[in-house]
């Protein structure tokens, strides 16, 4: 592939990157409109009117720096409202994720050429929304592991005659990270008048999990028929607790799968270090001539394809 072939390339990878990037800005602008218009909607009338400020000049300022700072945050794929995301850090992480395109940009213009920054940049991007990707699932995971010894300890607390509203202050004071800081949150938005039902839904939406829903649904069908809330916490910690029993053993079974997934992704690479110890001079042309590059190239993007695909299947086998 001659120079302009991979310069054209670099171009139209870069440009749809662009256009994604438009569209999940335009879908995530959206959503805060409709949620701006429903706060005006309820908290319009108690609003505070603004003072007329003369300083419009710093004031543009900081507004386009903060619309910027919006703007690379949604790029890379932080959340504000997260509060895995506020614990990472987006400057840690961004700086983090630059590291691999920044070493790998002198070997690029030596192996790819010009078009090397551009494919770097959006090397860039998908790193650093990978790295949030992977943070959120995290703390996720730990979310999901903690919440049945959460709910024991509510419904300890319920069956001594606690209220509702010091058990949640208890398991922010006495449970594990990251449960205890967002029961604290949870309790904190309680005892200023907030639905309990809607703060366990904010926090299912932050986090992806749906038992958080089935949490805030279990409270919301309680405060309106009524019934014995620590029972039913109770059956539903016992639901949960059969569920995460019920992944381990998918995940022990598929220990056998993820081993086969590992050795094919070594395979090629076992196989190159023993050629180049056997024939060099057969390796040599993939590492001295332009196609060889182009070779390396598309055969370590097929195999990044092959291990992701292989990886992507055993995670929705497994849940």
């Amino acid at each position: 592939m001659s120079m302009l072939g991979i310069v054209l390339l670099s171009l139209l990878m870069t440009i749809f990157s662009l256009v994604t990037s438009v569209v999940l800005l335009y879908r995530r602008s959206m959503a805060t409109e409709r949620r701006e218009g429903r706060f005006e909607a309820e908290l319009g009338a108690y609003r505070l009117r603004a003072l007329p400020v003369t300083a419009s000049g710093r004031l543009d300022h900081l507004r386009a720096a903060l619309n910027l700072s919006a703007v690379t945050a949604r790029v890379f794929g932080f959340r504000p409202e997260s509060y895995a995301h506020m614990q990472a850090g987006m400057k840690r992480v961004v700086g983090f994720s630059a590291i691999l395109p920044v070493v790998g940009l002198v070997p690029g213009l030596l192996l790819i050429g010009p078009a090397s920054p551009a494919l770097l940049l959006v090397l860039w991007v998908i790193l650093g929304r990978l790295a949030f990707r992977i943070v959120d699932r995290r703390y996720a995971a730990k979310l999901f592991q903690q919440l049945p010894d959460a709910l024991g300890m509510i419904v300890r607390s319920l069956r001594v005659g606690i209220p509702l509203s010091r058990a949640l202050i208890i398991v922010g004071q006495e449970a594990e990270y990251p449960t205890a800081d967002e029961f604290r949150m949870i309790s904190q938005d309680v005892a200023v008048g907030k639905n309990l039902g809607d703060t366990l839904h904010n926090l299912a939406e932050r986090t992806g999990l749906q038992e958080y829903r089935f949490f805030a649904t279990i409270m919301a069908l309680q405060a309106q028929t009524g019934g014995t809330l620590a029972d039913v916490l109770a059956s539903f910690a016992d639901m949960i607790r059969q569920r995460i029993a019920a992944r381990k053993r998918g995940h022990a079974l598929a220990s056998e799968a993820r081993m086969s997934c590992y050795v094919l992704g070594g395979i090629p690479f076992a196989i190159g270090g023993i050629m180049s110890i056997i024939n060099p001079d057969y390796m040599a042309v993939f590492l001295t001539t332009h196609m060889g590059h182009m070779l390396l190239g598309v055969s370590a993007l097929m195999l990044g394809l092959g291990f992701g695909s292989m990886r992507f299947i055993m995670k929705r086998s497994l849940g």
